[in-house]
């Protein structure tokens, strides 16, 4: 089955057109920024910061988040 390898400490970020339609691509960089570490915490900021359009029409607002935490090697006993 393909699939798609995302690299260690990298972020995805899926947002639906009640995000991405109302908040500007800066605001969503720098929320990315500010929580990179913070998946969870990213996702909140990103439905949060989302508003109504230009007709004042606030769609459903959803975004997750995912973090591929850097790999650790395992301690080999001594």
């Amino acid at each position: 089955m393909p699939g798609v390898l995302i690299p260690e400490d990298e972020l995805v970020i899926i947002t639906s057109d009640g995000v991405h339609d109302t908040v500007p691509a800066e605001r969503i960089q720098e929320l990315a920024v500010a929580h990179a570490a913070e998946p969870q915490r990213l996702a909140d900021a990103l439905v949060a910061a989302a508003g109504p359009n230009e007709f004042g029409y606030c769609d459903d607002a959803t975004a997750a988040v995912l973090l591929r935490p850097e790999a650790r090697t395992a301690q080999q006993p001594g």
